[in-house]
């Protein structure tokens, strides 16, 4: 055998990507096979994104269900998209998220999560940039 077949006794690294996957030789083989696999699925985007209730030290995030999403994964990150914190296994389709800095621009965003077998993750939707308010003093 040889050309893109696959070969008895060799390990490969499988990475499931937008309902392909990639198969990379650990032999030192410079190329991919790619092997498409029917029956896979991304899942659909979140949509309808909308951060409300920012305070100087929260924020809440709502979005709409995704078909078929075995969970969410919000990711908070700073303006430059820099990650901060990651909140996964997520069951409902709203987090508030809190001690955040006063005063500080953030994104927030959201990926519905697949089954791992028919269902693929979805691709990362951010929210826009949003400012929580300064400190007050009482």
């Amino acid at each position: 055998m040889g050309g893109n077949s696959l070969m008895l006794n060799n390990e490969y690294t499988w990475d499931k990507e937008n309902g392909k996957v990639w198969i990379v030789p650990d032999n030192g083989f410079t190329g991919d096979i790619v092997v498409t696999i029917n029956g896979w699925q991304q899942l659909a985007s979140p949509s309808g994104l909308n951060v409300s209730n920012i305070t100087s030290s929260s924020a809440t995030l709502s979005w709409d269900a995704v078909a078929n999403a075995s969970s969410y994964t919000v990711e908070l990150l700073g303006e430059n998209k820099d990650p901060i914190k990651t909140f996964s296994n997520l069951n409902a389709t709203t987090k508030t998220i809190s001690d955040l800095e006063s005063s500080t621009n953030y994104i927030l965003g959201v990926i519905a999560v697949g089954d791992g077998s028919t269902y693929l993750d979805s691709e990362q939707t951010l929210s826009d940039v949003f400012t929580t308010s300064s400190a007050t003093c009482t």
